[in-house]
């Protein structure tokens, strides 16, 4: 595992000199000056594009990160990405038996503990039982990780989004 993350990244090189398309660890998209951002794996990171697409637009300085490769986990690259990012949502499409978030939200935050001004971080699991999640969904997000950045108040770090609530006795 301690040489895998160097043998990726040279077929990834390969790769693009055959293609002419680049894949690293993960991709950092319009994360320059981001405040805010989401981090990601899988499809769902196409919607959540779309979303910093429209935010952008709006003036808000947002950003998201798209995991490509979770083993090894890029720790150190990852941690370089987020420094100067206030929020940030980590979404996950699955629960964890530890009951304090999702896999890759556990990752995320102990990529980013040793940080000197580590973001606010919260997790969000999505995505249950095939649910989509849309555009809308990841604008109410950001929005909370702006007052999240604003206020320093995190509020509930482990969060559902689109799933059904429960009633009666079941």
């Amino acid at each position: 595992m301690k040489n895998a993350k160097a043998a990726i990244l040279s077929v990834a090189k390969k790769f693009e000199e055959l293609s002419g398309r680049s894949y690293g660890l993960f991709e950092a998209y319009e994360m320059e000056d981001a405040e805010v951002a989401l981090v990601i794996i899988g499809s769902s990171a196409g919607t959540a594009k779309e979303t910093v697409r429209q935010l952008r637009r709006e003036g808000k300085k947002v950003g998201l990160i798209k995991i490509r490769v979770f083993r090894p986990f890029p720790m150190e690259e990852l941690a370089e990405a987020m420094t100067g990012v206030k929020a940030v949502a980590v979404m996950d499409k699955a629960e964890s038996f530890s009951a304090c978030g999702g896999p890759l939200f556990a990752e995320v935050r102990s990529a980013l503990y040793d940080l000197e001004h580590r973001p606010k971080a919260i997790n969000y699991v999505y995505g249950l039982g095939g649910r989509d999640i849309c555009v809308e969904d990841f604008a109410m997000i950001y929005g909370q990780l702006f007052e999240m950045a604003e206020t320093g108040n995190t509020g509930q770090i482990y969060r559902h989004i689109g799933q059904r609530e429960q009633g009666g006795d079941r």
